[in-house]
């Protein structure tokens, strides 16, 4: 009898045991789920968060393209309810302006992208600034601008968060940048090569065709060497200085040159090797005709535009403008700037800077925007707009929050 209670008792721990353990799976295996489940519905819950939170900013900042007046701009916020697969959704954009800096706006913004479904709710909130840009504007302000629009969608832009918006289907029209002492200048010209001190800068205007420019350095300095009707000249360029030297002799300045004017074509413009730019140059080069790039013209940061204006500088007559970009060309740290048949690249190309023109032709072309150029600095005489537009620029996102 003993032996049979014992048995039975031994029994019923083991079955007491066995549904301890099962007991205690079961749990284990529905709080592992509902675990596992949670999990999963804030991996896609944060997904959707960080994605909402891009569109609402690309589609709010996009409507200035249509604007009448950059007040309608801060007028009021922005928000998008709905329902995506198995939760629902509400995103909310606020605008402050700060004060106007001449002719840039600084804003700061707030997005909160909320999900929820059931007592479940995630949020995600983001919180930036940016200068909203109005006027006459450079063009060096666009990473891309262009009036034919059919291609800009295979353009790589690497842009952070800048509306894409921006960069196409816009009217392609200039305004030279030049100043009424530089026009009464050039006006008094004849044919020739020309060098122009002024008060804080320096100009080299040639009125007439260029068979080649071509860049070089040691160290700190930029050296251009320009050909034309067989006489050759050649610009010693610090960020303060320049030394301009033709067959007559050298004229120091102590100024820099920030403006090499042709009134006529280039037919090449090259350099000695790839990075090849010094750091800190503001220089632009303004073509009424055409302009051959015939290799890479790379560097430090820099302010370089090249300009195909299309225009004859002194009589305002038409002329045939277009940049044609050499296959041997496949990294440009420039502005680019192109008037009649646009630009024509041959080969892939790595533009470390912007592109404005109507029209591009083009096989592999990569925009790497430069945040010195979105936050307003530009070459001191790149063309502007003709008539009057909105830009928003330098868009970051200072803080990003998850609750």
């Amino acid at each position: 009898m003993k032996e049979r209670g014992f048995s039975t008792i031994s029994s019923l721990l083991i079955v007491f045991a066995m549904n301890a353990v099962i007991l205690s799976f079961v749990l284990t295996t529905g709080i592992f789920l509902k675990s596992s489940l949670h999990r999963d519905w804030m991996v896609k819950s944060r997904s959707f968060q960080e994605k909402s939170i891009k569109e609402i900013l690309e589609i709010w900042f996009c409507k200035i393209k249509d604007m009448e007046s950059y007040e309608k701009f801060f007028e009021s916020g922005f928000s998008e309810k709905g329902k995506e697969k198995d939760f629902y959704f509400e995103t909310t954009l606020s605008i402050e302006k700060s004060e106007q800096v001449q002719e840039a706006i600084p804003f700061k913004f707030s997005v909160t992208s909320r999900t929820f479904r059931g007592n479940r709710e995630s949020r995600t909130i983001a919180e930036g600034e940016g200068k909203l840009f109005s006027g006459q504007l450079p063009f060096s302000l666009f990473p891309l601008f262009v009036e034919v629009s059919d291609f800009s969608s295979d353009v790589k832009i690497i842009s952070g968060l800048l509306p894409k918006a921006q960069f196409s289907s816009l009217p392609f029209s200039l305004k030279l940048n030049l100043s009424d002492e530089i026009k009464e200048k050039i006006e008094r010209s004849g044919e020739g090569i020309f060098y122009f001190d002024f008060l804080d800068f320096a100009v080299l205007f040639v009125n007439q065709d260029v068979e080649k420019i071509h860049f070089s350095r040691e160290w700190d300095f930029q050296w251009i060497t320009l050909r034309s009707e067989g006489k050759e000249v050649s610009l010693r360029m610090g960020r303060e200085s320049s030394i301009f030297k033709n067959s007559e002799g050298e004229l120091i300045s102590s100024k820099p040159c920030k403006l090499i004017m042709i009134n006529g074509k280039i037919d090449s413009i090259s350099s000695s090797f790839e990075n090849v730019l010094i750091s800190g140059i503001d220089l632009t080069i303004i073509s009424s005709g055409s302009i051959k790039i015939d290799s890479s013209i790379d560097g430090e940061n820099s302010l370089l535009g090249i300009c195909s204006v299309g225009l004859d500088i002194l009589s305002g007559e038409e002329r045939e403008g277009y940049i044609k970009i050499s296959e041997r060309a496949v990294s440009i740290r420039a502005s680019l700037l192109a008037c009649g048949k646009g630009i024509e690249i041959e080969g892939d190309l790595i533009v470390k800077g912007s592109i404005h023109a109507k029209r591009i032709q083009f096989k592999n072309l990569t925009i790497i925007t430069q945040e010195y150029l979105l936050s307003g600095l530009s070459p001191t005489f790149y063309p502007l707009t003709s008539e009057e537009m909105f830009f928003i620029g330098q868009l970051n996102i200072l803080d990003w929050r998850e609750k």
